[in-house]
């Protein structure tokens, strides 16, 4: 059965609301306590700090860019796009760099971006996280048309950008997070149904599989505990669907978070299990989820066409998405040192 949602015009005011609830307020309210959104008491933090437009503005930057399959000049130019925004939040990067056999294509170089805040002059390099944050920037190898994957791969990459600009402002919350701009997500013919790491004929996933196969070289104690992926969030008819496939205490989590802001009827449990980055790391023992819009947008046929255009997003939507999103993070990472 399909949810009712708000029209964009109401939810332009839910959103307005929300954003003055998260500044420091006056009133009745009792000393200490934070702003309230349909009556719940929500706390300030990087949530607030997220704007939908200041991430649209980035997915305009991928989609200027042009097809962006992994191997590819374009998404080397991608690649640089991420890496200059993140350095001007203040963000350090490092490329994790490899090359694995594809379909077709043969050999091809592939590259995670990883990103971390310095926070009190340390080697971010050198701590522990408890949480990945990532989303995938390539986009599917196509050549019977031109397929700029505006929501399937820019959505999520410009939701990430802006939630390395809204964290560097709570850096208790950021120190403890590294943002994965994973490569190599889309199938270069069809995805294989991913069943491990000793499958070698694999097709999609490239970038999370080498990712979680180094975190599984490493100590259990020194492994994050948690994977979030962001995954096609900019469809204007925002239809978040947690796959079961993915940790039902965290989709529990993640449900509070969108209730709490007053965007429930945006989010639900998914029927049907999704192939995608956030399976590798739950190989590893990483509680993972997925917020992910993919139902809605393969019924409007648009899913891996020449359709996926920018005209099909919403700015209202990719807000949502990161401010719940980034309200469950922090949430998730505040737990994590009780």
């Amino acid at each position: 059965m399909k949810r009712r949602r708000r029209s964009i015009v109401s939810v332009r005011r839910l959103l307005a609301a929300v954003a003055v609830a998260g500044l420091a307020g006056c009133g009745s309210r009792p000393e200490g306590a934070g702003p309230t959104v349909g009556g719940a008491a929500v706390t300030s933090g990087a949530w607030t700090n997220f704007s939908g437009a200041r991430a649209m503005e980035d997915v305009k930057a991928l989609v200027g860019i042009g097809p962006r399959p992994s191997g590819s000049e374009r998404i080397e130019k991608a690649r640089q796009h991420l890496e200059k925004q993140l350095k001007a939040a203040g963000w350090v990067t490092q490329r994790q760099e490899f090359t694995a056999t594809a379909p077709v294509r043969g050999p091809v170089a592939f590259v995670n971006v990883r990103a971390r805040l310095p926070v009190g002059g340390d080697d971010p390099w050198q701590r522990r996280v408890s949480t990945l944050v990532g989303s995938h920037y390539d986009t599917k190898w196509v050549t019977e048309f031109l397929f700029s994957g505006a929501n399937d791969g820019g959505s999520s990459t410009g939701l990430l950008l802006e939630c390395a600009r809204a964290l560097a402002a709570v850096p208790q919350t950021a120190g403890q997070v590294e943002l994965v701009f994973l490569d190599g997500e889309e199938a270069f013919v069809d995805f294989t149904q991913p069943i491990g790491f000793e499958d070698r004929g694999f097709d999609g996933l490239f970038g999370s599989r080498h990712y979680a196969s180094m975190l599984r070289a490493q100590p259990v104690e020194q492994r994050p505990r948690w994977f979030v992926l962001f995954d096609m969030i900019g469809d204007r008819e925002l239809e978040v669907e947690f796959p079961p496939n993915s940790s039902l205490v965290l989709i529990d989590q993640a449900l509070d978070a969108a209730k709490a802001l007053g965007f429930a009827m945006h989010f639900g449990r998914g029927r049907e299990e999704m192939t995608d980055d956030h399976v590798p790391f739950s190989w590893v023992g990483l509680g993972v989820i997925d917020f992910i819009d993919f139902n809605s947008y393969r019924r409007a046929g648009y899913w891996h066409t020449d359709k996926d255009t920018l005209d099909k997003l919403s700015p209202e939507s990719i807000e949502i998405a990161g401010r719940v999103g980034l309200l469950f993070i922090e949430r998730l990472v505040a737990s994590e040192s009780r």
